[in-house]
């Protein structure tokens, strides 16, 4: 299915096609980078999305990939993807720094002057409870089971 079919989007097609017969198998087929559309095309139940650039013979093996019920995905676009996914890890290697929010840093500091949990409550004008929640999700995010190591460990990190 072409994505533009003049005044009439392909997608939009391609899902009321899918809406009234579940068993027909559809790619998009684009002139458009494959990128923009192909999370799209597979969460409205497609089975890929190529571009006009692939190859007749490639075309003719996505077609029959199709009919056995593979999804297709161009190889280009698959490379992008596992380069992506590489380098979430390295994103989600956050300092606790950065893991902490505005509010859970406030509370820290307050914790470091040996205030108790009411005391600190009173001072940042919160529940009593929120700051109860606010320790547990600062002991989880720093993987420590005390006060006093959430203080050492934001210390150690320059958080405080």
């Amino acid at each position: 299915m072409d994505l533009n079919l003049g005044d009439i989007n392909g997608m939009d097609i391609a899902k009321q096609i899918l809406e009234t017969n579940h068993q027909v198998k559809i790619i998009i087929y684009t002139g458009y980078e494959v990128d923009d559309y192909f999370e799209e095309a597979i969460r409205a139940g497609l089975h890929g999305a190529i571009s006009k650039t692939e190859t007749k013979d490639k075309i003719i093996e996505y077609i029959h990939r199709t009919l056995q019920g593979e999804v297709v995905i161009q190889l280009s676009y698959l490379k992008k993807l596992i380069s992506q996914q590489q380098e979430k890890p390295e994103q989600a290697q956050q300092t606790d720094h950065e893991l902490l929010t505005e509010r859970e840093c406030l509370i820290l500091r307050e914790v470091e002057k040996g205030y108790t949990n009411q005391e600190i409550a009173d001072v940042l004008h919160l529940s009593k409870r929120s700051i109860e929640y606010s320790l547990t999700s600062i002991f989880n995010k720093l993987n420590v089971g005390s006060r006093t190591e959430a203080v050492l460990i934001a210390k150690s990190e320059s958080v405080l």
